[in-house]
Parts: C-alpha cells; structure tokens; sequence
C-alpha cells in the first residue's frame, strides 16, 4: 500500500543507455532530461518525518565540461591536474555544499595503460583532491573495446556517473557491461547507490533514467531508477517499472513497493484501453512490453539485466494480481478485434509468467469471450486398438487422417489401416470380375483387393529440404524461436512474435509444460504452425497435406489444448473431451469435412471423438 504522498518536485534527472541494436541507429546518449518526476511517489521503507511537506526544490543542474582531453585543465578559472600516465576527459563544477564555493570533479581516463582504471576524482576549491570512485572491473576494457560515460548532476548534493564498455568480441549474453553510480562527492564514503547493467535483449532498447532528490525532507538525496523498455517497433508503448532508494546513515535502504506500483499500473491502463475499439489495437504489444520489462529487470523473472553492487538480481515480489490484470487486458484486446484464436492462446500460456491465472478466475477469462466462443460436448466413439509409430522429439503430421470419402486412415507399424467413423475396421472389398474374350472359357472368379492406402511421411520438412525441429525456450533473447535443419546439417532459428516462459527453463526448477507445437502445412518454404498457443506464418498453407489438423476440403481446424479441443471454421467452438479421454492425453489431432468427428492420438492407440449436441 502507498501511504500519504509528497507533492512532486521539479527535478531534472538522467541516465540513458541504449541498447546494441539502438546504438546501430543513433550515437550512444547515456542520460535523458526529465522536465519533472513521475506524478506518483512510493511509500519509504522507514517512517517518514515528522514534515510531511517537504520544502520546494531549487536544485538547477549543472552541465559536464567536455573538450579534448588533457592532462591539465582550467575549468571555472580553477586549475586541475591529472594523475601520471591519466588524462582529463570531462568536468563538473557544482556548489555541493551550499557555501558559495564550487567543488570540481573530473573523469580521469588511463593513456595508453590498458590496466588502468578510470576513475572519478574531486578537486575541492581548498584542501587536497581526493579520488571518489574507479571503473568496476566487470565493465570490459581493452584495444577493441570502447568506454562512453557520462557524468551529471542529478541531484542538489551528488552526481551520477554511466559508464558503458562496448567490445568488438562477443560478450556473454546478459553480463553486465554498464556502472551506475550515484555519488555524494563531500562525504567520507561517497558512494549511495551502484548498480550494473547488461545490454538489452535483441530487438529491445532498454533505457535508464536516474534522479537522486531528496523524497522524504531530511536532507540527504534519494535514488529514483525508472526502467524504460521498447521494441524497435514504432507502434509498441513502452513500459516503465520504477526503483526507489531512500538514503540512510546505515546504506540506501530500498522501498519494496516498487517496482510492484509502477508495474500494477501499467497493467491497469492497459485493462481500461483494451475495452476501446480503436486502443485496444496496441493493448497486445504493451502488454508484451510489460512481459519484456519483467524480465529485464525482476531477479524472479530468471534473465535479469539489472544487478546490484555484488551482481545479484533485483528481486520485484509477487505480482499476481498485475499479471491476472495483463492477462485480462490482452485477453478483452483480442476478443475485441475478433482474435479469438489468440485469445484462447493467452490462457494456454498463463502460467508461463511464473503467475498463472487463479482457478477461481479462469471461468471469468473464457466468459470474456461471449458468444464468439462456442463451447460444445463430445462423446467418445471408440478407442482403436491400434499400435501407433513410436513419439518423435520434433514436431510432426499425424497418423491419423481422414478422407474426403468421410473415413479415416491410421498409420500403424504394420501399415495403414481404415475405419470407417464409428470405428469400424473397412475390409477389403471384391474386386470386379476379370473376363476374357467372348470366345473363351470364363476363368474362376476371384477376388483381388484394392491396393492398400499408402502411408504418408510423418516428418514436417518444406519443399526444399528443410525440417522444423521444435521451438526453442530463448533466455538471451524474449521471444521464442523456431529451429529448423536442412539436409546439409546447417541449422537456423525463425524468431516469432510469442514470448518466451519467464523463468521457463532459464534458471532450474521443474520443466514447464508449454502447448503442443502443431504442424498445419507450408506456404513455400514458410511454415505454417500453431506453436507456442500463437499461430505461426501465412493465414494457409500452399497445400494441405496428409496427417493435418485441417479437413481434407480444408474447412476445419482441429488444435488440442489442455482446456480441450479447439475447433475453428466459421467460428470457434471449444470441444469439451470425453471424461474417458482427458483433453490432456488428446495430440496430433485430425477432423472430417463434416466438422463433427475428430480422431487423436492416445498414447499409443488413437481416439475417435464426436460432438454430442
């Protein structure tokens, strides 16, 4: 909860780094200028004070002096020097104490000693000049790596200082390569708060924005973090999650509402957009944001690019009732736009979030979908005692095919066999009589069956040779990726537009259960596929082929879903599963042209399934 609010203080605030992929397109800025702080302040971890108004700010930040670098430089009519073997790179001339005397600090850079250091020093107007801070060693230096820093005034008694190491050489994914340092340059141990940085996911700029004001009027400036996270789509909005630090005798001591505030917020602004015709046409990406921030930044979320002093996440608590909200919002945006099928999606990946939506809500989520889902009963026609080819790693077709002649092939070890949709097994049927010529003797009649149905390759490879081999949890990236193989070997990965479970398999723990991959067909060498609870690729397929969830006159789509049988034409409809056949243990599903049979595997026998009403 957030307790009585201070009025907002005109700030002026930065710390901006843009990610590898932002940087391709604009010079590294490292800080942005803020006009004012966020409209909402968190409650402190302590008791506030007795003053509950804080006096108005009249902090004016001061700009770095940059110029070609030196040894020696006036700045301000003061005159600093370097170390041996350092150089001058950029300057900061700021009263910090309030006695009408500025105080300098300079950013020393090494020359040509790959060894050394950067470091921060504070030239004082009297005394002797005292060294602040050093450039953390996990930030990466070398003859093919680049440092760009920038030092600022964020509040009326520190500086924050960004520095970010940029390498020719692959880095480890998500390791950090930025320091943040938020400093209070006249104090005996001048460092508040040190965080580090990694950069942002491919395809993702991640922006940080740093004020340190004094929240809670007792004299001492407090740290702000807000996160910023975009895609590289202009259409998406961004999402902020905010961090407070309050400064205390004993350390910054962090307020655990955030980011848990900032986050719920944006979940709920969204909820309220997704009911608007036109807003809720972005609801989708901004939620996908949200998802992207969490991982960005909550230790919870198992990929986290955010660290403390020591390297360890940011832990964000519990945000069930935010992601429930996320999930609703996206949800109501997709029903709204007439994207049922995505919608029922959503709820087949609630849990990959760490924050699956609460039995006691899910009735709520399908009843978002009004009459455009129709929801129906089934019976179960038979279980044929059949041996179907042993489960494949990779996704793949069915056995199970039906005919436009309404019955149904099953792919067995020993051959294909056909029954017929009550689960009978077709024998084979006489052949019509051989005759002769007129004038000779008529031979015995005999009966030769028809050539039996060929069976079909199992395998998904495209037209020119290339297999779809599965989905790929992505950890170094936020979305899940497709893997594919040709027949030289060669592998490639087709990024989708679903995002990967957050932790999933990044950080230990049991396996999550992801929906079935689906294999529908190709439009050329395009794969068309339910993957991830999110259609894949072309809205059809060049062609359907044998073993497909489309009918053969390419009317209806039968996916199977832990809910149950997800039937699309016209309209969706949810098949309920028979109580003998949990929706569960129903895969590699197969429907008629009439709509009204299904067949799919079980275990290692097929199930012959048909509407009840």
């Amino acid at each position: 909860m957030i307790g009585t609010r201070p009025p907002v203080w005109l700030t002026l605030t930065a710390v901006l780094a843009c990610t590898t992929a932002c940087k391709e397109d604009h010079p590294y800025t490292p800080f942005q200028v803020a006009s004012a702080l966020p409209s909402e302040t968190p409650k402190p971890v302590e008791p506030p004070p007795k003053a509950e108004t804080p006096p108005t700010a009249t902090f004016a930040a001061t700009q770095a002096v940059v110029r070609a670098k030196a040894q020696s430089w006036d700045v301000g009519g003061v005159r600093i020097e370097a170390g041996p073997g350092y150089e001058i790179e950029r300057a900061l001339q700021v009263d910090f104490d309030g006695d009408h005397s500025k105080e300098t600090l300079a950013w020393i850079v090494p020359k040509d000693d790959p060894l050394k250091r950067p470091e921060l020093w504070l030239y004082p107007g009297q005394g002797t000049p005292k060294k602040l801070f050093a450039l953390p060693g996990f930030v990466p230096t070398g003859p093919t790596c680049s440092l760009q820093t920038s030092l600022l005034h964020t509040g009326p008694h520190t500086v924050t200082l960004d520095t970010l190491g940029s390498c020719e050489a692959r880095l480890i994914p998500r390791a950090p390569v930025r320091s943040i340092a938020v400093l209070a340059p006249l104090r005996q141990h001048p460092l508040i708060l040190a965080l580090r940085a990694a950069e942002a996911a491919p395809g993702e700029q991640l922006k940080l924005l740093v004020s340190s004001i004094d929240r809670d009027a007792d004299g001492r400036d407090d740290v702000t973090l807000n996160v910023t996270l975009q895609t590289q789509s202009s259409s998406s909005r961004t999402a902020t999650a905010r961090f407070l630090w309050y400064d205390r005798e004993a350390g910054a001591s962090r307020d655990d509402s955030e980011p848990g505030v900032s986050l719920a917020r944006l979940a709920s602004t969204e909820l309220v957009r997704a009911r608007g015709k036109n807003t809720s046409q972005s609801v989708r990406a901004a939620i996908g944001n949200l998802k992207r921030l969490y991982g960005a930044v909550c230790d919870e979320g198992g990929t986290p690019r955010l660290f403390d002093e020591s390297g360890a996440g940011l832990p964000c608590g519990r945000l069930t009732t935010t992601f429930s909200r996320a999930a609703q919002a996206e949800i109501t945006a997709l029903v709204k736009n007439d994207e049922i099928l995505e919608a029922i999606g959503v709820l087949t990946r609630d849990a990959w979030f760490a924050h699956p939506v609460p039995d006691s809500e899910l009735e709520g989520r399908w009843a978002l979908m009004g009459d455009q889902l129709r929801r129906r009963n089934t019976r179960l026609v038979k279980v044929l005692n059949v041996t179907l080819p042993g489960r494949s790693t990779y996704p793949r077709l069915s056995p199970l095919d039906f005919t436009s002649r309404g019955t149904l092939l099953v792919q067995t070890a020993s051959g294909v066999l056909e029954f017929s949709k009550d689960g009978a097994k077709l024998e084979a049927q006489p052949a019509a009589e051989r005759h002769q010529v007129e004038d000779e003797p008529r031979p015995t009649p005999m009966f030769l069956p028809p050539p039996a149905p060929a069976a079909w390759a199992l395998a998904m490879v495209s037209p020119g040779r290339r297999r779809w081999t599965g989905t790929v949890q992505s950890c170094d990236r936020s979305e899940l990726t497709l893997s594919f193989v040709d027949e030289q070997g060669q592998t490639t990965q087709q990024v989708t537009d679903v995002l990967a479970p957050r932790p999933g398999n990044c950080r230990g723990g049991p396996a999550l259960t992801q929906p079935a991959s689906v294999p529908i067909g190709w439009s050329g060498e395009q794969l068309v596929a339910w993957a991830g609870g999110s259609w894949v690729g072309p809205k059809q397929p060049s062609e359907r082929l044998q073993g497909s969830p489309l009918s053969p006159n390419g009317r209806w789509l039968v996916l199977p879903t832990r809910f149950g049988l997800v039937v699309r034409s016209a309209r969706t409809e949810l098949w309920r599963a028979p109580s003998e056949t949990p929706a569960e243990a129903l895969s590699q599903c197969t429907i008629d042209d009439d709509g009204r049979h299904v067949a799919c595997v079980f275990g290692t026998r097929a199930a012959l399934v048909a509407v009840s009403d």
